[in-house]
């Protein structure tokens, strides 16, 4: 069984720029520009626009000490409170990991059921696309 409202994507972000400071828009999110999750190949959902949609629901359903504390681990949220919209800044060269939760209907945060992935007649693939690197902060 894939539990996907409990399950994380955890990667490595690099930032090789030798010369400037990374900040991301609200977050880490905005790092994903679109994610499609396909059933034996048939697209059974596609999330446009993934990074707008993530600060738009970052805006509206947390807590501003949530964001600065235990969101800035995990997905960059930045650490000021006058500053909402600038996630976390790392230098040029610098490293991070993130875990984030996917945004999804059917493998992500907003799927509220079991998912038997055993009994499924063909493979779930999720396929993540990412933004521009000019896109990524402000």
């Amino acid at each position: 069984m894939l539990d996907p409202c409990n399950s994380f994507l955890r990667f490595n972000v690099y930032n090789s720029d030798g010369t400037g400071v990374l900040s991301w828009d609200h977050s880490v999110n905005s790092l994903i520009k679109k994610c499609d999750v396909l059933h034996a190949g048939n697209l059974v959902e596609s999330v446009d626009n993934y990074g707008n949609l993530a600060a738009m629901l970052m805006d509206c359903q947390v807590d501003q000490s949530a964001r600065i504390t235990t969101l800035n681990v995990t997905q960059g949220a930045g650490t000021t409170v006058a500053e909402p919209a600038v996630g976390e800044s790392f230098p040029a060269a610098g490293d991070r990991y993130y875990s984030v939760t996917l945004l999804s209907g059917i493998v992500g945060s907003l799927c509220r059921s079991y998912i038997p992935v055993n009994d499924l007649q063909g493979s779930l693939q999720i396929r993540i696309t990412l933004a521009h690197w000019n896109e990524l902060g402000k």
